[in-house]
């Protein structure tokens, strides 16, 4: 597992996922996020090779001013969850329910 670039906790000197394997690390970190609603999602296109999709219109999601498609599965994940964060602050700024 190469923690340092997966874990949340990485920098911070120690961390509670340790134990964990990056599957049930993810397994964990969905369920905690699981009263989200997400906008954002995984298309895999190929091996280790996915679209990040906005649901709602189906269109590829823009990250950066660059459209996220055929992006490496690791790095889509990432941004997936980044561009699902933001879109949650938006919304609880707005006062809209998650």
């Amino acid at each position: 597992m190469r923690h340092a670039l997966d874990c949340r906790c990485a920098g911070l000197g120690f961390c509670r996922h340790k134990s964990l394997t990056r599957s049930a690390f993810v397994e964990a970190e969905n369920k905690k996020d699981a009263s989200m609603a997400k906008r954002y999602a995984l298309r895999m296109d190929k091996p280790n090779s996915c679209t990040i999709i906005d649901v709602f219109t189906g269109q590829p999601a823009e990250f950066e001013k660059k459209m996220m498609i055929g992006i490496k599965t690791r790095r889509a994940e990432k941004i997936a969850g980044e561009l699902n964060l933001q879109d949650a602050k938006r919304r609880e700024e707005a006062g809209w329910e998650s």
